[in-house]
């Protein structure tokens, strides 16, 4: 009978030990990828608002917003809006995506930004849509595997809707 209390008590004392592991584990990671989050977020925005400022003269970017983690933690990619009734006609008839990403890319190599195993452009425009007057821009930082696996992804998606 001793033996069987004992042996409860060992069985309860491990379960609450794995379950304390698991949660500064988890708090541990979690807090990880928010600082890589972060500093991916504030390299996106110098490039971003550089990009806007060689294109337009000035930043006409408002703050960016991490797009939803539906794709996975290690995903880097923003959303930027830009307010389309604040901004000159001349200035909207320049506002291409291939013209912004191929400025997002120059600006990023004159800052020294490189993406994913070497990658040749660093910043991909993955989305691109006008709601309400307010032009949209998914921004994606291809620094890491799970960002290269997104935008691969986004590419056979793309060119299975063909």
């Amino acid at each position: 009978m001793e033996k069987m209390k004992l042996s409860i008590i060992i069985i309860i004392a491990i379960a609450i030990v794995l379950g304390i592991y698991e949660l500064i584990h988890r708090f541990m990671i979690k807090r990880a990828i928010r600082i890589v989050q972060h500093q991916a977020q504030v390299q996106t925005d110098r490039v971003v608002y550089a990009a806007s400022e060689a294109l337009f003269g000035q930043n006409r970017f408002g703050n960016s917003k991490l797009v939803a983690d539906i794709w996975g933690k290690g995903v880097m990619s923003f959303e930027y809006d830009i307010d389309l009734k604040q901004m000159p006609s001349e200035s909207q008839e320049q506002m291409e995506e291939q013209t912004f990403q191929s400025t997002l890319n120059r600006c990023a190599k004159k800052e020294g930004v490189l993406g994913f195993g070497g990658a040749k452009e660093p910043f991909m425009i993955t989305d691109w849509w006008v709601f309400e007057n307010v032009l949209h821009i998914d921004v994606t930082y291809i620094m890491n595997e799970a960002t290269a696996e997104y935008v691969h992804d986004l590419h056979k998606l793309d060119a299975g809707s063909k």
